[in-house]
């Protein structure tokens, strides 16, 4: 049953940003006074089966499966639903395709891209038996037994086509790229993304065939185009670009093997500078002749012939375009996550964690697993860190932990001068911080989709840090020389983190649009406060601390930071008052009744509301600060915002002009460079398109998300 809500329809929802104000659950309304026969419900849904009955039985028999676009979700459903003419295992018979045949230029190039944008489409979860195993040709290669491979070519005669000498080794280079990404599921660092079975499907992704072999061979087909483009003996350009592809495939597979770092920094300069010059060429053959020789060596009906396939997934498509801008991305996320083999402090590795959480775009699983390798590889960090030391490291460098029982350079605790007592509580308590340290760590290597709820998993784990922190800090105080004396040593960075994975769990909550837009005054109020409390924090370490220790520069730098970004949200509730003012977004009646505000604010803060230091954030406190501001008039609430978005810009351009030495941030420097001037450019935005509203208020306005930015931006509708 489809259903059409009536009465119910959403007035707005956040996913409109992200369809220029077309929502992806698009609900039809039925006009009011209009005679409908179809049934309706109480609920409001329309019945429309028997539409779908009479329409299905319209098509002739296998009709419908023979659409490109009907996919193996559409065949999942179709199964369960039991129609014979959508089943796409009926009287299936294998496109008759002659793998080994002569290809000119356009023909090999077309292939070519036609298996790179279905590699493209498997990297970002679309099953193998939907992408690179539509190939007639990847297919031909992963069904034939790996020991009649070899270097035979498609032809297995006298290699002297574009088919065996470019097209061929080009095929072996994917596959064997896809078996590395495989290796990856296998052992552990990826999980549950991508379609990496080929032992489902009973089929080879050359597996033991060796590497060497293929590089031979795409070494021997590059020499080969290069003395055809000396001959002038074809199309010169298409040549051009054929050697491109497989200079590409070169650098991807010495990336996937992940053997040097040297090669990896090579092979991403190399695809840095060859992607560029591949997009402004890509009309070297035109869109319609490229798919009209694809789909001559193209089998969409490909999993009737496999034992087994991977669960659908409903995720489009892209185009060969797409998949390139595809490839730029993952050249620079991967030089993002070889910053990693820098040698960086521990604080400034922690940092880049954080920071590298933020990204707007997901990259794809093999750079998060990457990262995750680089991290993490032999159960430390970054390779120099055992997990004890990157802590004790940490916790030094934010709270300058007395040199009466820590030794920087060692990254030891000296026990002989800690009681037996206290030495054992210590060893507890340092072990299970170090564990819950790694595991924050690791959260900035998973899919952003999950970073909140795993956060949420994380937080008890925080909690019992910092209570294991304040008892160990009170006993260690005692120890302390007069000119030592601090009140947290460990407390001071356990409740940091802790704020810091709250103020995560907040902001990812709005990405993932949790909240409606007539509650966000409520988010970023309760945001506001969660930042204000940090920064209480802080400036109680800050004045604690004297200028010339370790942490002095770092914490003011920190203090800043979070200024600036308090400031951005604090803009953002008041431009949330603003468009509800101006009735740009409604709010239901029933939403302002005090127990749904209640119920609102249970749900969506129930994992920080029983923690002790968000108690004083009360739903009262926040109804309380926004009925002040929605009080004040339309232009006098508008001529707020304004002035609160400029404070934000000069507070981001402080932040930005902070040298680098001064902050223990050397490895996410720009990192965190980049997401503030991103989130300057949101604030840049909303003051020009406010300006404008404030001179006509007339005009239309509307939310718009930015690929790529933190934020979305006001502009005109």
């Amino acid at each position: 049953m489809e259903g059409h809500p009536i009465d119910m329809m959403p007035e707005f929802s956040f996913s409109s940003l992200f369809y220029d104000g077309v929502s992806q659950n698009h609900f039809t309304k039925v006009p009011a006074g209009q005679d409908n026969n179809k049934s309706v419900d109480r609920d409001g849904y329309v019945d429309c089966t028997s539409d779908y009955f009479n329409a299905v039985h319209t098509l002739k028999e296998e009709q419908l499966i023979c659409d490109p676009s009907f996919t193996l979700l559409d065949s999942i459903s179709a199964f369960e639903i039991m129609d014979p003419k959508m089943d796409t295992g009926i009287e299936y018979s294998e496109t008759n395709v002659d793998v080994a045949k002569s290809l000119n230029p356009v023909e090999t190039l077309a292939i070519m891209d036609g298996i790179f944008t279905a590699e493209s489409d498997w990297h970002y979860g679309i099953p193998m038996s939907e992408s690179i195993l539509c190939s007639k040709h990847v297919f031909y290669i992963c069904k034939t037994p790996t020991s009649r491979i070899k270097d035979m070519g498609f032809s297995r005669k006298k290699l002297d086509t574009l088919t065996d000498l470019v097209l061929f080794p080009y095929v072996l280079g994917v596959i064997k790229c896809c078996d590395y990404v495989r290796r990856e599921f296998l052992t552990g660092n990826m999980y549950d993304e991508e379609d990496m079975s080929s032992f489902s499907y009973q089929l080879s992704l050359l597996e033991v065939y060796p590497a060497e072999k293929v590089y031979d061979l795409l070494l021997e087909g590059i020499q080969y185009l290069e003395n055809e483009i000396k001959k002038d003996s074809g199309p010169c350009n298409i040549l051009i670009n054929l050697r491109k592809r497989l200079q590409l495939r070169v650098s991807l597979l010495h990336i996937y093997e992940r053997n040097s770092i040297q090669k990896i920094h090579e092979s991403l300069d190399n695809i840095s500078h060859y992607t560029p010059e591949l997009l402004d060429e890509l009309q070297l053959v035109t869109d319609n002749v490229r798919e009209d020789i694809i789909m001559q060596f193209w089998d969409s009906r490909v999993q009737a012939q496999l034992i087994v396939t991977a669960p659908p997934r409903n995720v489009p498509s892209c185009n060969l375009k797409a998949a390139y801008e595809r490839l730029q991305y993952f050249a620079h996320d991967m030089n993002i996550v070889l910053r990693t083999q820098k040698p960086a402090s521990p604080m400034s590795i922690l940092s880049f964690c954080i920071d590298n959480t933020r990204s707007n775009r997901v990259p794809e699983p093999y750079v998060r697993s990457s990262l995750q390798t680089f991290l993490l590889a032999g159960g430390g960090v970054c390779m120099i860190y055992n997990p004890i030391s990157f802590f004790l490291l940490c916790a030094h460098q934010f709270s300058c932990l007395p040199s009466s029982f820590y030794d920087p350079e060692s990254m030891c605790l000296m026990p002989e001068r800690l009681s037996i007592e206290i030495q054992a509580e210590l060893e507890s308590f340092v072990s299970h911080f170090a564990g819950f340290l790694l595991d924050f760590v690791r959260i900035s290597t998973h899919n952003p989709c999950r970073f909140r709820r795993n956060l949420i998993n994380l937080l008890p784990d925080c909690v019992i840090a910092h209570l294991q922190a304040k008892t160990i800090d009170e006993k260690l105080s005692s120890l302390a020389s007069m000119d030592e004396v601090v009140v947290g040593y460990f407390s001071d960075f356990a409740l940091h983190l802790k704020f810091v994975i709250i103020e995560l769990i907040l902001t990812t909550s709005f990405e993932q649009d949790l909240h409606k837009p007539h509650q966000w005054p409520y988010l970023f109020s309760y945001l506001n406060s969660v930042f204000e409390l940090h920064l209480q924090h802080l400036q109680r370490i800050l004045g604690r601390a004297k200028p010339e220790n370790l942490n002095y520069k770092f914490i003011n730098y920190l203090n800043d930071e979070l200024k600036a970004k308090k400031s951005v949200y604090f803009g953002y509730f008041l431009l949330s008052l603003v468009l509800l003012k101006y009735g740009v977004f409604t709010c239901p009646l029933f939403s302002k009744e005090e127990k749904v505000i209640l119920s609102n604010f249970k749900a969506h803060f129930n994992p920080l509301v029983k923690l002790s230091e968000m108690k004083s954030i009360s739903i009262s406190q926040l109804n309380k600060n926004i009925q002040y501001y929605q009080s004040l008039s339309k232009e006098g609430l508008l001529e707020q915002t304004l002035q609160s978005f400029e404070e934000s810009k000069k507070s981001l351009l402080k932040v930005l002009k902070s040298p680098v030495e001064n902050c223990q941030r050397e490895l996410s420097f720009d990192l965190q460079t980049n997401y503030l001037k991103d989130l300057m450019c949101c604030c840049i935005a909303n003051i020009a398109t406010l300006q404008a509203f404030y001179q006509n208020p007339q005009k239309q306005v509307k939310f718009e998300n930015i690929y790529g930015k933190p934020l979305p931006s006001l502009v005109m509708h």
